[in-house]
């Protein structure tokens, strides 16, 4: 946790005994001895302490105040940024760092937004202009998580790494150095962190990697979670569906998180883009991304994070958007009209046979939430009788 969330260094190293005949007898005398020091240093900071002196409830509250109430990235460094970051002598142990989200707007408010058909064609697009001065993302472009988030999390470039350091270093992150403070209040707020703060994971290995670090009463803390599912072929994204199914079932993580109180889902599709040429907008069935788990069942990434919303206190909000780098998108626009010579009016013909409308994101969404309120009942029936358009089940 110390390496997620700053602190200390580590333990400090134990000086040699010096003498080899009494090393038995020699740490036995030293942990009776430490074990009462610690007992009266307890006793003492009890009864000294301002902080302790104050009762328990409204030092968890302090607490709650101090350490919660923030949305918080969770990303991991790649191997070469972490031998990069060792040369420099920075040890980053499993290569998981934090940071403070940046976003003014929080997620709640964009999904308002999302679900607000009052709002559709008012908000600048990144597209722009045709030649009848009308908006090219209007009608089809819902903002993706990854844009939204962009400059969050970002690791330093290590063509740059003399540069990009000290920023890094400094950036805003959430310190758990207040935990270190003694051990009554290390075992008090040991969850609170955890409980009070929402998670962002742009990666099913980094949410995996994170999960799997930390202890489980400390997984099982967790209430909210804001993820990034990649449903298609995209190329490039590291939030590939099939990944999240890997890693919520082969890894057991689903049943450590059994007490969320919201989920905030963001889809990024890159369905039917490889032929230019005769698009065809997805169906709902090919957002399922179904394949064989170990025992030969069917499953899916919806059935397996359906599993975390079982609480019925538990919110579900889930927004559908274009991936970035997909045809549709406002990077993936550039290259594709390049790659096949369109002009926008070739490619605004091409986005209406294949691109979900505003509208229709919408209510794809609107069925994600419902499939993940679903019970196991009803997945095994949608899985074993998939719907036409939607492959088969298969495993990676």
């Amino acid at each position: 946790m110390k390496k997620i969330f700053g602190g200390s260094s580590g333990p400090s190293k134990r000086a040699p005994l010096q003498s080899q005949p009494g090393r038995h007898h020699t740490r036995r005398h030293q942990s009776s001895w430490t074990n009462c020091t610690s007992k009266y240093s307890s006793r003492e900071n009890a009864l000294n302490s301002p902080l302790l002196r104050l009762p328990a409830e409204l030092r968890i509250k302090i607490f709650e105040y101090v350490l919660g109430g923030n949305v918080i990235h969770i990303e991991q460094l790649s191997p070469t940024t972490q031998d990069v970051l060792t040369k420099h002598d920075i040890h980053v142990g499993l290569g998981l760092y934090n940071e403070l989200c940046q976003v003014p707007e929080t997620e709640e408010e964009v999904y308002v937004r999302f679900r607000d058909t009052s709002q559709d064609n008012k908000a600048k697009t990144p597209f722009h202009k045709s030649k009848s001065g009308q908006d090219l993302g209007h009608n089809y472009y819902v903002e993706p998580w990854s844009t939204r988030h962009g400059g969050c999390g970002q690791e330093p470039n290590v063509r740059r790494i003399r540069l990009e350091l000290a920023a890094w270093l400094a950036r805003p992150q959430l310190s758990c150095a207040p935990l270190l403070v003694c051990r009554q209040v290390y075992k008090e707020v040991l969850c609170i962190p955890y409980a009070k703060n929402t998670f962002c994971f742009r990666s099913a290995s980094c949410f995996q990697t994170f999960a799997l670090s930390i202890r489980p009463d400390q997984t099982r803390a967790i209430q909210h979670l804001n993820l990034l599912v990649g449903v298609g072929t995209a190329p490039f994204s590291n939030a590939r569906a099939r990944s999240w199914v890997h890693t919520l079932r082969l890894h057991s993580i689903v049943f450590l998180l059994g007490s969320l109180k919201s989920l905030e889902l963001s889809v990024e599709a890159y369905i039917n883009t490889d032929h230019p040429h005769l698009p065809k907008k997805p169906i709902f069935g090919q957002f399922y991304e179904a394949l064989l788990s170990p025992d030969g069942s069917p499953t899916s990434w919806m059935a397996q994070l359906s599993t975390l919303c079982k609480n019925r206190d538990c919110k579900v909000r889930v927004m559908v958007a274009d991936d970035p780098f997909s045809a549709w998108g406002p990077e993936g626009k550039v290259l594709y009209c390049r790659d096949y010579r369109f002009t926008d009016s070739e490619w605004s013909l091409r986005r209406r046979l294949g691109c979900l409308t505003t509208a229709e994101k919408r209510e794809f969404a609107e069925n994600i939430e419902k499939l993940l309120r679903a019970d196991e009942t009803k997945w095994k029936a949608v899985l074993e009788s998939p719907s036409p358009g939607m492959e088969h089940p298969h495993s990676d």
